[in-house]
């Protein structure tokens, strides 16, 4: 076990000091002199990582030596508990190398620090429990608890305040369902997996969004309890859960104004009880919308008084079969059979649900990605029936016919042929088209989908006659509701021509210039004069104009003094974006001053800018007449983006794990969304993030920005160094090979050491972190690497493990060289320059390939011995003329 030494504190104790000092001024001096001591014998405590593997101890180092605030860290391999691991009053974070790689099995693990006295930060990362897990928290401040990338079965969660549970997951290990609880202000329940897993729910508040809960069978799988309020659960799946997916109860005043939206139920025996079991009834305000209903064998069960529930959203644009719209929106139902005769994807009928009802069930499932909001077309099982209605079927020409489909199925396309020519004249669900000549009109509509196409013909079906109106031009002729007054002056002029009109042209001021094709228009005057008013009615037959000179008479008002007051075309966009400014200041000003808040400005009353840097610029206005001047200013009225460009800075680039890091966004180009990558696989989606690297090691931090004009990524490769004290490591190109030989040896050593002492056996060192290395005699050698860092240092010594061979020279001894037959002689190799292969020839026909064979001569007589001694470098061969003399019994 290696452990990070801190000094010597009183963790608690000071802590407790720290929280009573208000105390000093009830006791007077001598308590205070007390305290001052107090502090100063206690000093202040720092954090520690404290490592630890399988073969330690781990619940003594948790009770005895770990202290608030630090770091276990489980090296892998797995922990076999044979007590449970109980961490009182004192908060620490247990992280793992990986749930894959840490499992702890046996006892249950429980972190209660419910009477420590001061606000805290628990993180609980990478490990496998097999069995129960628990957190209770405390009430003297605001903690902060963090559970991820964990595999989990028994959980238990209490009185906690900002909690994330993000990508664990969670499984019955047995046959039967295990219930977890959580009680937490502020819940961030995001990214988990639940198998044969339900959870509790009190006095929760905050979001479940992005998880998948399956396959219990004996427990409700989220039961939202009592004192649940402003809980959402969104982009959730639940499927196969045979006691229910999700369960609403409590009483009037508790369970009140949850969000349940854009999830789906799928194969449940019932994928939302609200109030019919549990506790009771739960409060108003709770909302259903924008959920997925799917082979459920009840989708809701509503107990609560009608109007509880609300089942449909606000109004929200969407789209279905490549058509927008806008409305309130309900929930899918698979089970749902009504019409949709307006084919907007909502429902003709509502959809029954206990008191209450969804009064918009959508017809194909519902995907939401943020503002893109799509309701499926269901998959046609049959071809489509055509048929249409029209209005009116006769009149005289020019007749105008107004074609309604009434087809019966799923449509995905529509041909008009309204003369039954051949020629497709409108692909519109229900056009209007005007038949010109008299005459008897056949009508074909085709209609298609992704089954079949079918048609319906209508023979003469519309009859248009001969015009029985004389043909001759209208007369033209108006009125004015009033004709003099002070500017501004507002006139309502009548129409009061005769004959068929096609057309209308107004010109208020006989300028040449047309002012208004409404038949009975209103216009104001806005300066004083006499002004005369023309009005053109038009038909095919021709015109006429009535002319009233001098007709209108406006007169100038006496004006106070000018409000100031404007509006803009649009407020917001792009760059560039050009924006028309229109005065609407009152009291009839003559001069104006307008600046944009870019450096320009102008002087005309209505005029237009443009922006062509993204940014906030406040416009102001100010307009004067004889009696005075107003102005008005809007602080950044005007809101131009450009397509993000992504860029940050951290508070330290380096430094000793745990390292804590406050990332700030320098983006410009005004982003909206920011998505932060810190390289450990944690993300965060704030602007201005702090995200603690509790592992050693070098970390790539991405951040993407986006606004409405687009998103920007920027990669920061190893911009994070995290240092621990290093393991030495190495690896070598070669091991073993002939002199002089070449050796590259790789530096492996975790934790980022920062200096090198390479010992190679031969008296050589090197001082680089990635040497290569001639050994130029034959030998064994024994390598030894140093590595260090800020933090401390470590050496590996790996014994003879460089092998350099030269070619062997061979020779070799004998335990005797003359005797007696039959005389056995024990052979011993003494060659240098380590053979690796041995050939023997004793002289009577017989050989050996061992290094130090014996052999056994039969017959009297003098023989010869030789010895081939090979390695990779080549051979040698000694002969020994005579050498053994073998003498008759």
């Amino acid at each position: 076990m290696t452990t990070i030494i801190k000094s010597m504190t009183k963790n608690r104790a000071q802590n407790k000091a720290q929280n009573r000092v208000q105390d000093i001024a009830k006791h007077g001096l001598v308590l205070s002199i007390f305290l001052i001591l107090l502090f100063a014998f206690v000093g202040s405590a720092s954090a520690q990582t404290i490592e630890v593997n399988p073969s330690d101890d781990v619940r003594s180092i948790l009770l005895n030596e770990a202290q608030a605030g630090d770091v276990i860290y489980f090296n892998p391999g797995t922990y076999q508990m044979t007590r449970n691991w109980a961490i009182n009053d004192k908060p620490v974070s247990l992280i793992g190398s990986g749930a894959d790689k840490v499992t702890v099995l046996g006892k249950t693990t429980s972190i209660n620090y419910g009477d420590y006295e001061s606000a805290s930060d628990i993180r609980v990362e990478n490990i496998s429990f097999s069995n129960g897990f628990s957190i209770y928290g405390s009430d003297y401040g605001d903690s902060n608890v963090v559970i991820e990338n964990c595999v989990m079965s028994s959980v238990s969660l209490g009185n906690l305040k900002n909690v994330e549970v993000s990508n664990n997951v969670f499984i019955s290990p047995y046959a039967y369902d295990v219930q977890n609880s959580i009680s937490a202000e502020r819940l961030t329940f995001i990214g988990n997996r639940m198998d044969k897993v339900g959870w509790n729910m009190m006095r929760v508040s905050g979001n479940i969004t992005g998880n998948t809960f399956a396959n219990t069978s004996s427990i409700p799988t989220c039961w939202i309890g009592e004192c649940n309020n402003y809980l959402t659960l969104k982009d959730n799946v639940f499927s196969n859960c045979t006691l229910g997916a999700i369960l609403i109860s409590g009483d009037s005043k508790n369970s009140k104004n949850n969000i349940i939206t854009e999830n789906t139920f799928d194969s449940n025996s019932e994928g939302i009880n609200v109030g019919t079991e549990g506790n009771g009834i739960p409060g108003a305000g709770n909302k259903i919308y924008l959920n997925n209903f799917i082979n459920n064998t009840v989708n809701i069960n509503d107990g609560s008084p009608a109007g509880s529930v609300q089942y449909i959203s606000n109004a929200v644009k969407y789209s279905y079969k490549n058509e927008s719209y806008t409305s309130s929106l309900g929930n899918y139902y698979n089970d749902y059979t009504g019409a949709d005769a307006d084919n907007n994807g909502i429902g003709d009928t509502p959809y029954a649900i206990g008191s209450g009802s969804d009064t918009a069930p959508l017809m194909g499932k519902i995907t939401v990605d943020g503002n893109d909001i799509i309701i499926e077309a269901l998959p046609s099982t049959s071809s489509p029936i055509a048929d249409f209605t029209a209005t009116p079927t006769s009149g005289d020409a020019p007749l105008t016919v107004n074609f309604t489909d009434t087809s019966t199925g799923n449509v995905s396309s529509y041909s008009w042929d309204f003369n039954n020519d051949g020629i497709i004249d409108s692909t519109e669900q229900n056009p209007v088209y005007t038949y010109i000549d008299a005459g008897n009109y056949t009508v074909n509509l085709t209609v298609t989908n992704a089954i079949g196409i079918n048609s319906t013909v209508k023979t003469d079906y519309i009859t248009v006659s001969e015009n029985s109106t004389p043909s001759e031009p209208p007369i033209s002729a108006f009125l004015a509701d009033v004709t003099n007054g002070t500017a501004p002056l507002t006139v309502k002029f009548t129409d009061q021509s005769t004959g068929n009109i096609s057309s209308y042209s107004w010109d208020f001021d006989n300028d040449g210039i047309i002012d208004s094709t409404e038949q009975s228009p209103s216009y104001t005057y806005g300066t004083a004069g006499t002004y005369t008013v023309n009005l053109t009615v038009s038909n095919a037959d021709g015109s006429d104009s009535e002319v009233k000179t001098g007709y209108i008479k406006v007169t100038v008002s006496s004006p106070g003094k000018p409000v100031a007051a404007f509006s803009a075309s649009s407020a917001s966009g792009k760059t560039p974006l050009t924006v028309a400014f229109t005065d609407k200041s009152s009291n009839m000003p003559t001069k104006w001053k307008w600046s944009f808040g870019d450096g320009a400005s102008s002087t005309i009353q209505n005029p237009k800018h443009k922006y062509s840097k993204a940014g906030k610029y406040t416009v102001t206005l100010t307009v004067a007449n004889a009696k005075g001047s107003n102005t008005i200013t809007e602080t950044d009225y005007i809101k131009v983006i450009s397509k993000p460009d992504a860029n940050f800075t951290s508070s330290v680039t380096s430094g000793k794990a745990p390292l804590n890091v406050k990332f700030t966004d320098t983006s410009t180009g005004m982003a909206s969304g920011w998505i932060w990558e810190f390289g450990d696989g944690s993300k965060s989606f704030v602007e201005n993030p702090t995200h603690k690297y509790s592992k050693a090691g070098t970390y790539t931090v991405n951040l993407t920005v986006k606004n409405a004009a687009g998103s920007n990524k920027v990669t920061k490769t190893e911009y994070i160094k995290v240092t621990a004290k290093p393991v030495s490591n190495f690896t070598s190109s070669v091991t073993s090979g002939k002199a002089p030989l070449n050796v590259k040896f790789t530096d492996t050593s975790t934790g980022t050491p920062a200096a090198w002492i390479w010992e190679f056996g031969d008296g050589s060192k090197s001082f680089v972190e990635h040497p290569t290395h001639k050994y130029s005699k034959a030998g064994t050698y024994t390598v030894k690497l140093t590595v260090k860092n800020a933090v401390g240092s470590n050496t590996v010594t790996k014994t003879d493990y460089i092998k350099v061979t030269a070619k062997p020279v061979a020779n070799f001894t004998s335990s005797v060289t003359s005797g007696k037959s039959p005389l056995t002689v024990a052979f011993t190799d003494t060659s240098t320059g380590s053979p690796s292969k041995w050939k023997w020839n004793f002289g009577d026909g017989a050989s050996s390939t061992l290094q130090n064979p014996k052999h056994k001569y039969s017959k009297a007589g003098n023989y010869t011995v030789t010895l081939t001694a090979t390695n990779a470098a080549g051979s040698s061969t000694t002969t020994k003329t005579n050498y053994m003399k073998v003498t008759a019994v």
